[in-house]
């Protein structure tokens, strides 16, 4: 089943994320920054490096669900594990 970008949104803040001055979702692990980047369409899963960031995976709402445990899983990319993630 999809997630519109207001069920992410409070799926993620539910999660621990964080809402940035840009409307995007930012988590904290240890030293380590991640993203969740937000447009009209799709979300950005990204992880701050010392040159910016870097995308690991991505995915459109439509294809987008939480699971019963959960986890975000829909979104394709870098690492498939990565992307099937608690927050």
């Amino acid at each position: 089943m999809a997630v519109t970008k207001d069920e992410l949104i409070t799926w993620a803040k539910g999660n621990g994320w964080t809402e940035d001055r840009f409307g995007h979702l930012q988590k904290t692990n240890g030293t380590t920054r991640y993203r969740l980047e937000l447009s009209s369409i799709a979300a950005r899963y990204e992880v701050q490096t010392a040159h910016g960031w870097l995308r690991l995976c991505s995915g459109y709402y439509k294809h987008l669900s939480v699971s019963p445990d959960g986890k975000l899983v829909g979104m394709t990319g870098y690492c498939r594990q990565i992307c099937s993630f608690d927050a």
